[in-house]
């Protein structure tokens, strides 16, 4: 590749030395061929661009990966845990189950067990939302499934 690169360009000029080092980055002339065709540098890594093919030294563009985004997404949305519905539900997955965490307009104040500076127990009021948890039902669930297909549409691919 060198020879015949060389040839074609100056590489005296400032131009000519330009794009001598962009070739140099992009092509791997250094790499091994796996048994299913990929090529691989010598550290292991998978070549991106254009490699020297080790047996017949021709230039070659190393082969494009096929993403499937229907894929990616429905394994993003399975991995997906915890999403928010809107301002007061949430939902959680807990062993395939997926359960409502539904924030109510009212709070409710209850004795919370703390420790003073001596370590002694202490009982302090404290005021919380009241938050009712149920499990999702099958019309639930659908809207759960949306939730979870639009943000894996939005931050996973």
């Amino acid at each position: 590749m060198e020879g015949e690169f060389r040839r074609a360009i100056d590489t005296s000029t400032l131009i000519g030395k330009h794009l001598w080092d962009h070739a140099r980055r992009m092509v791997s002339t250094e790499v091994r061929m796996t048994p299913d065709g990929r090529a691989l540098d010598l550290r292991g890594y998978e070549v991106r661009d254009f490699y020297v093919h080790p047996r017949t030294g021709i230039l070659r563009q190393a082969k494009r990966k096929r993403r499937d985004l229907h894929r990616e997404r429905q394994e993003c949305a399975a991995r997906t845990e915890r999403i928010v519905l809107d301002s007061t539900v949430t939902a959680e997955k807990v062993k395939d189950l997926w359960y409502l965490h539904i924030r109510e307009q009212r709070t409710e104040e209850v004795l919370e067990t703390r420790k003073d500076p001596l370590g002694r127990p202490i009982q302090v009021p404290v005021t919380r939302p009241v938050v009712r948890k149920k499990q999702a039902n099958t019309e639930e669930l659908r809207r759960i499934r949306a939730a979870l297909l639009r943000f894996a549409e939005s931050s996973c691919c």
